[in-house]
């Protein structure tokens, strides 16, 4: 995107994503709380765990501000501060960059947090913080070996003792899931953010290729290269394993594991909202294969399966959300018309929550509401998101919901974004 100015999007070589050739990214928003950690600007001044001299300086300013990702494969907003967005992708590399483009005043910025602080912590600002600035990266570093499918901001409430800044996960094609405190830096290099903990060989033993994170419970869903999903948390470890003993050192946990797909699991989705809120998951996979499943049931079986659901590989399940996930926000950057906003939104409809949306490496995007008896039969099916010159599918291009009643969607070959209704099954504008 053009408002990413000091992001590159790029077509991916042949280490990345199997059948990927290109990614299209299109995030929602959660609305939650203001974001009420001063972090954001504390973490901005990457002194206060390194020796202040020029060379870590110029270390600070060249390598740990600047964004070097080539091409993103996730872009997620922060649930409670809609103005910080992380990307992740190619060559390991992460950005934490903050948006100042919207214009219809919801979204805070780095100066009305910074105005909130105290005197001596606005001394400790770096001047690289320019007043109006748009759309800077306010850290880039490599968290990884290989490429990064997923990178999520996550609840520090989950992990008392010491770990309560800006926290993230990041999942890789090098088998590993990393924690990372980003209000902190490493003592070591002064180039990386404090890692807090980081998976081994019991969660995956192959390339993770999606995680979700579930907000209110602090679940971590991830789909792997082995063909198993997992489900796990965070858990505080006895204190005396920890190197610092002024901080809780945290393991990954794995909770359960589920061994529905016969090929690589190429997508995860946690239900956010609802009566499965944080029990239940979609998944799908190179087998083109869709399974439900709600943990609290102690089968190991899929309670829904969805078979041949397209005619390659499922790279993207999401379930719709109850209300609207901050449509005010990305109609203003559609300009999307307030009549058709408000013709087309209800948050009253609950049962919204029942529909699953999947996309695949084929021309169609599908909605199933898993409330019917034909359930294994799509809801809808939208088309015409994807240039009529493409013979067959080879990039990877992820729509989103826009509202509870709104879906959108890029498609490949295609420099137009595709809004079909969930109320009639209807294109609604491209």
């Amino acid at each position: 995107s053009s408002r990413l100015s000091k992001i590159e999007v790029e077509v991916p070589d042949s280490e990345k994503r199997d059948d990927a050739n290109e990614v299209k990214t299109i995030t929602e928003t959660n609305d939650e709380n203001r974001f009420h950690d001063s972090s954001i600007a504390l973490y901005l001044n990457k002194r206060d765990n390194c020796v202040a001299t020029e060379s870590s300086d110029a270390l600070l300013s060249d390598e740990f501000v600047s964004s070097n990702i080539q091409a993103i494969y996730s872009l997620s907003f922060h649930p409670q501060n809609k103005s910080l967005l992380i990307a992740a992708g190619k060559g390991g590399e992460v950005s934490v960059i903050e948006f100042r483009t919207f214009s219809n005043g919801n979204i805070s910025n780095i100066d009305n947090q910074i105005s909130s602080l105290d005197e001596n912590v606005k001394e400790e600002i770096p001047n690289q913080i320019e007043p109006n600035k748009k759309n800077q990266v306010l850290m880039s570093f490599r968290a990884h070996n290989r490429w990064i499918s997923s990178a999520k901001f996550i609840n520090p409430s989950y992990i008392n003792g010491g770990h309560d800044g800006l926290l993230a996960l990041t999942a890789s094609d090098d088998s590993t899931l990393k924690l990372w405190d980003l209000s902190k830096v490493n003592s070591n290099d002064c180039k990386t953010p404090l890692l807090i903990t980081e998976s081994n060989h019991t969660l995956h033993d192959r390339g993770i290729f999606s995680m979700d994170y579930h907000y209110s419970s602090g679940r971590i869903l991830t789909g792997s290269k082995d063909k198993t999903v997992c489900v796990s948390q965070l858990m505080i470890a006895n204190q005396s394993h920890s190197m610092d003993s002024s901080r809780t050192s945290v393991d990954i946990v794995v909770e359960r594991r589920f061994e529905f797909h016969s090929k690589v699991v190429k997508a995860v989705a946690w239900q956010q909202e609802g009566f499965g809120s944080g029990h239940i998951f979609a998944s799908g996979g190179q087998d083109r294969c869709v399974f439900v499943k709600d943990i609290r049931s102690s089968s190991s079986n899929a309670d829904i399966s969805l078979v041949d659901v397209h005619e390659s590989s499922v790279h993207t399940v999401l379930w719709s959300p109850l209300e609207h996930s901050d449509a005010d926000i990305l109609a203003s950057e559609l300009m999307l018309l307030p009549e058709l906003m408000s013709s087309h939104v209800d948050g009253s409809r609950s049962h919204w929550q029942h529909l699953l949306m999947t996309a695949g490496m084929d021309k169609v995007v599908k909605i199933f509401d898993l409330r019917r008896p034909d359930a294994i039969k799509p809801l809808f099916e939208f088309t015409g998101h994807v240039n009529d010159s493409i013979r067959k599918v080879t990039a990877i291009t992820t729509p989103c919901f826009l509202n509870s009643n709104i879906v959108v969607s890029p498609g490949e070959g295609s420099s137009s974004l595709s809004l079909y209704s969930l109320e009639t099954g209807q294109t609604i504008r491209r």
